[in-house]
């Protein structure tokens, strides 16, 4: 950390309200980085507004009340030495937040401990007090031991009515009832309803527990009566210590159960909790329920290469299990980082752990050849998961329980899961009193597997659930925290068991900070989207395993796949609703009807309409395949991170090698949930229509369309950009020079203003003298000198398009004279044009093809001569559509009795009523059959069949 700089919260009689810090902190040794609830600001950028927005956010101020917060620059105690308004010093919302702090930044006249900002929230005079007003209650034995604290919370909602908080419940101030919390702590505290009426509530004033030597003789709070008769003074402002308790409550107990359940159970007793849970085992042949049991857990694993490396071989300094292995007799915690599973929903993260035990036995020589490592693998391994999700959901008590909440489940895992009980009832049997630790349970259950165990690997899943749950005014500790320090001290414990844990969940963001926090170092295991390959080693198991047969061979079918991006769970839907369909015994397909289902199920999974309006940056960076930092603010409104976004599903993020960078990820289909949202976005229709199969067609086409959007997103990233952000990803595109010296970058028109065009003649050959507008994508005459054309600053970018011939079965392949003659056919063309428009100032030729190369076609390129050829498409067109490139000039048939009539509109020389009448008069048997019902030309012909299932 750099510097911090203490805020506090007052309403307008000067009471304190809330008080927290802002930090600087220095990020991957690049930027300085503000850090405001889950948004981070470069130190550059960052406004007084940014500060006040998120003080606005964090009071829950209604947007109609937010121009009268106002904030002062001071330099005071504490918030007693405030007594009115500042007279000077008042922050303004759009200057930056270090115009104000010079002296302090540079180490002048800066106290730490002081307060140096304020911000004032006016109060409606009728609700003072009580807006923004928390009582600490503490609960006690009937010995007078804590037992537990927390914060009953008054909020006013939507600038309305004035809510209590207590767990999932929400009650309107003036019905809260003495009651209401009363119930709250006996669920909390897990009292039986047999015993909650000897539960007692006071009023108390005291500096902290220790003042409490009995139970109070008068102020006894009765359960009938509300809450607020009992604070009249207090809610007015008269006689409140907001620092001391105010509420206490005595639970009793009897001594001599301390520790232990109605069963008899000491928790405090190993050989006691055990021979407990003999009693409970699950029969011996139990079929114990997975981790994952859908349809996509019987797909053979792919795409985990690298998360195993890493797993395995560690990342950097970060040491994986191989050198851990090496130094397990050394307890130094930075030897031991604690893996994580922290990516999107649906990306695998539940799968990975539950085949980690084979994978390992299986992979584990690929990594190390220490026989000791691999013996123990192989014969002294124990591996458990368990998750905070499926049948052992997370509970508010789990959020007090911490690290039991884990070890509650390792027990219930191995002795119960699918047995006698469910989850719920075996902790009411474990009863209020059970404290575990994790490290007592794995020993428990080594007494059951009762081998020669030496290596661990505990899984533990669905962390976001847990934390969903948490919330700081009402529980003094994060459960996260506890769970990330008892597994960081398993992780070094430097004895005879060597413990692998691994901690999963959409939460990466909070998760890395805690561990920051800890001081425990953590190892990130990747899980990136799957590649062509591995989705076709997918299909071909779904494939025979279902005898789809001719099915997975269509163009429609491997387009539609390929849209999905290699995304677990949109493959994962896609199957199930195509078997369904498969299984109703026809012999059509309704491919779209599949890809509507997916989108559905995808837009009732993911939070695609909250982002739609604010992430127009990151789908730019993910179709640029320009790279960002994680924690880089990506949407519009400066709120959401990177790393928000992943965790939430809307992108993956891929690490660039040898960088701090990632790139950002997202499947086609993600892109046209997004879009379709987004009215804004209605532009980028030239590429981001799901039914569009067009674009699939011609290659020429594609690369028109594709440009016009490149430019569009260019610029709505910075108006000016340079000769490598146009080409980006192309072959020799770091080497490349041309136009690098200018004075001034590429200035581009607003996105709105970004368009395409077709010319009706050959440019500039047949040149009418018109007036080519800049930033416009033109698509030339066939015949014409180059294909696709555009200018910007009056440089002429001229693009041939080299695609394979859709009626012959060999492509065309480029080659150094190919690429010499369109070189030179470009340049008579621009001195043509030169002497028409003298001002043009200069030229480059970008070749592009979805066809083969010779070996040296591309050796000693001309100095403004670019190619995209299909080894570097992904460079290029980046993730998101790479694959519809080397699509777009596809030589399969359309299938008559399943093909979209938009499909069979694409075929050449199909006219519009064919396509039609083709799709009103199926199902056919044969062509022959087709030929006899549907008169067409002998060129559709060619590009038609029609499969019948057998």
């Amino acid at each position: 950390m750099l510097v911090s700089f203490n805020c506090s919260v007052l309403s307008d009689t000067f009471n304190l309200i809330d008080s927290f810090l802002v930090n600087f902190n220095k990020e991957n040794d690049e930027n300085i980085i503000a850090k405001l609830g889950n948004n981070h600001y470069d130190f550059k950028d960052f406004k007084v507004g940014h500060l006040k927005d998120y003080i606005c956010d964090r009071r829950k101020v209604a947007d109609s009340d937010r121009h009268a917060v106002k904030l002062w620059k001071v330099d005071v105690k504490d918030e007693s030495d405030i007594k009115e308004k500042p007279k000077e010093d008042e922050m303004k919302p759009r200057l930056m937040f270090k115009d104000y702090f010079q002296d302090e930044l540079n180490g002048v006249k800066f106290t730490m401990s002081n307060i140096h900002v304020i911000a004032i929230i006016p109060t409606d005079p009728s609700q003072q007090g009580v807006t923004q007003m928390s009582f600490n209650c503490s609960v006690l034995s009937d010995t007078v031991n804590p037992l537990d604290s927390f914060l009953v919370n008054f909020n006013k909602e939507n600038n309305e009515n004035i809510i209590a908080k207590l767990g999932n419940n929400h009650y309107d101030f003036k019905d809260f009832k003495v009651g209401h919390l009363k119930d709250y702590i006996c669920d909390r505290r897990k009292v039986a309803d047999s015993d909650r009426h000897a539960v007692k509530l006071w009023k108390v004033d005291v500096k902290d527990e220790s003042d409490i030597k009995e139970k109070p003789k008068e102020d006894e709070m009765k359960p009938r009566l509300m809450f607020k008769d009992y604070f009249q003074d207090e809610l007015n402002g008269v006689k409140f210590t907001m620092s001391n308790i105010h509420v206490i409550a005595i639970i009793p107990t009897d001594p001599s159960q301390q520790g232990v359940t109605q069963n008899g159970v000491n928790w405090n007793d190993v050989n006691s909790i055990y021979n407990w849970m003999m009693t409970l085992k699950r029969p011996p042949k139990t079929v114990v329920p997975k981790l994952v049991s859908t349809s996509g857990a019987d797909f053979p694993l792919q795409g985990r290469e690298e998360t195993m490396k890493i797993l395995m071989e560690g990342n950097g300094s970060r040491n994986g299990i191989c050198e851990r292995f090496t130094k397990r007799n050394e307890t130094d915690r930075n030897i031991h980082p604690i893996p994580i599973l922290a990516n999107g929903p649906g990306t695998g993260k539940s799968r990975f752990l539950q085949e980690i035990p084979t994978l390992l036995r299986e992979q584990a020589e690929k990594y190390t050849n220490d026989d000791e490592l691999l013996n123990m693998i192989k014969d002294r391994m124990y591996s458990v998961n368990v998750t905070f999700g499926n049948g052992t959901p997370a509970k508010l008590d789990d959020v007090f329980f911490g690290e039991t909440s884990v070890a509650l489940r390792i027990l219930y895992e191995h002795f119960i899961s699918g047995g006698a009980y469910d989850y719920e009832k075996f902790v009411m049997m474990c009863g209020e009193n059970c404290k575990i630790k994790i490290s007592g349970a794995l020993e428990i259950v080594l007494k059951d597997v009762d081998t020669d165990i030496n290596i661990i690997i505990l899984g533990i899943d669905e962390l976001n659930n847990l934390h969903s749950l948490y919330d700081r005014d009402l529980f003094k500790n994060n459960p996260l925290r506890s769970i990330i320090h008892a597994v960081g001290g398993l992780n070094c414990l430097g004895k005879n068991i060597f413990h692998v844990p691994i901690l999963a969940g959409t939460i990466q963001g909070p998760l890395e900070e805690i561990l920051k926090e800890s001081t425990y170092r953590y190892l990130q295991l990747p899980l990136r989207l799957l590649q062509s390959r591995e989705v076709q080693n997918i299909i071909e198991f779904v494939s025979e395993r279902y005898s789809l047969g001719d099915y997975i061979n269509s163009g429609t079918f491997r387009r539609c796949i390929s849209d999905f991006g290699g995304q677990v769970r949109a493959l994962e839907i896609f199957f199930e609703d195509l078997v369904k369909k498969f299984g109703r015994g026809t012999n059509n397909v309704d491919y779209v009807h599949c890809i509507t289902n997916v989108k559905e199920e995808l837009m009732d999974r993911y939070k695609f309409k909250h982002f739609a309006y604010t992430v127009t940056p990151a789908i730019a960076h993910a179709i640029l395949n320009i790279p960002v930092s994680k924690h880089n603010v990506a949407d519009k409104d400066g709120r959401v991170s990177y790393i928000d976004l992943s965790s939430e599903g809307i992108l993956n993020l891929e690490k660039v090698a040898d960088s701090a960078s990632f790139y950002v990820r997202m499947p086609y289909i993600w892109i046209a949930i997004l879009t379709s949202f987004n009215k804004s976005c209605e532009f980028w229709e030239v590429m981001i229509k799901q039914d569009s199969h067009v674009f699939w067609e011609s290659f020429e086409f594609f690369n028109v369309k594709f440009w016009t959007l490149r430019l569009t997103l260019l610029s709505i990233l910075n108006k000016d950009v340079t000769i490598k952000d146009l080409f980006r990803g192309a072959y020799g595109f770091n080497e490349f020079e041309f136009l690098e010296n200018q004075e001034y970058k590429f200035k581009l028109l607003d996105e709105s203003s970004i368009k395409y065009q077709e010319l009706k003649h050959r440019y500039p050959h047949t040149s009418r003298n018109e007036h080519l507008s800049p930033c416009t994508v033109y698509k030339n005459c066939k015949g014409a000198p180059f294909d696709i054309f555009f200018f910007i600053n009056n440089c002429l970018f001229a693009i041939q398009v080299k695609s394979s011939d859709a009626t012959t079965n060999q492509p065309q392949t480029l080659s150094k004279k190919i690429i010499q003659d369109e070189y030179e056919k470009t340049e008579k063309a621009y001195k043509e044009l030169k002497a028409k428009i003298p001002e043009l100032k200069d030229w480059m030729l970008f070749i592009c093809t979805n066809g083969p190369k010779t070996e040296d076609a591309l050796d000693l390129l001309q100095s403004n001569c670019l190619v995209v050829y299909k080894a570097n498409f992904k460079d290029f067109y980046g993730y998101t559509y790479s694959s519809r490139a080397e699509f777009s000039e596809a030589n399969d048939k359309l299938d008559a009795n399943t093909a979209s009539e938009y499909e069979l509109r694409t075929v050449e020389m199909m006219e519009e009523e064919t396509a039609h009448e083709i799709c009103n008069k199926r199902l056919y048997n044969d062509e022959d059959d087709l030929y006899s019902k549907v008169s067409m030309n002998e060129q559709a012909k060619k590009r038609i069949k029609v499969v019948k299932k057998n």
